[in-house]
């Protein structure tokens, strides 16, 4: 058990990481991108994973071009549900 709250631990601070922020990004657009007729590019996540995080840029589009493009996301999350 405690072997398992150190790697847990572990792994918590390395998604806190830039690089690691970049790939979960990267993954995320591949992901989304996979489900529609189109293309979701996700940009820079900021902020502590998973409890507030903000991205500069996200959109959606397809062969026709942008179809949806938003600035500054912001999502807060509480296990408690107390913001």
């Amino acid at each position: 058990m405690g072997a398992l709250l150190v790697l847990l631990s572990v792994l918590f601070g390395l998604v806190q990481t830039q690089v690691a922020k970049r790939q979960v990004a990267t993954l995320l657009s591949a992901a989304l991108s996979r489900g529609i007729e189109g293309q979701v590019t996700l940009g820079k996540l900021e902020g502590l994973i998973p409890f507030n995080i903000r991205l500069d840029h996200l959109s959606v589009g397809d062969e026709g071009g942008t179809w949806l493009a938003v600035e500054g996301v912001v999502v807060r999350w509480s296990g408690s549900g107390a913001l």
